[in-house]
């Protein structure tokens, strides 16, 4: 719905024009990155002079650090050699490494009132041997 209004908005301007629309649509990861690295290099190789915007549609749950930022950067760099505007927008979702990619719009960042955007965080999981240690009897000293 958003982008077929862009794209009318982008014709009245002029007859002829693309926006180049990347979708991520999965959670952050290699194979995430690795099938934005595809879609960017399939509209290198198509060589359209006439691209006046790019839009890349989330909707992720989140996941690994890294692969949100190539995702992101992917897309990013594209507009950039394009020297064209570059936009975000949430689909359903976008909550941790999602969030991070959906952030990255240069030129606008865009979601529905219903859409889940939000939750950057960090899990962490710890082990308390205390109990094991205390009825075994093994020390646990410090060093200063």
């Amino acid at each position: 719905e958003i982008i077929s209004m862009l794209k009318k908005v982008v014709n009245k301007f002029k007859k002829e024009s693309i926006v180049a629309h990347f979708v991520f649509n999965s959670q952050c990861n290699a194979k995430a990155s690795q099938k934005m690295v595809k879609d960017v290099m399939k509209a290198h190789a198509a060589k359209k002079k006439n691209i006046v915007g790019v839009v890349l549609s989330i909707n992720s749950p989140g996941g690994s650090a890294v692969h949100s930022s190539l995702i992101s950067s992917h897309a990013a760099t594209f507009a950039k050699k394009k020297n064209v505007p570059f936009i975000t927008i949430c689909e359903d979702m976008a909550a941790s490494g999602g969030y991070w990619v959906l952030c990255t719009g240069t030129h606008g960042v865009y979601a529905h009132p219903a859409s889940m955007v939000g939750s950057i965080g960090v899990i962490a999981t710890l082990a308390d041997f205390k109990g094991a240690f205390d009825q075994s009897k093994i020390e646990r000293p410090v060093i200063q």
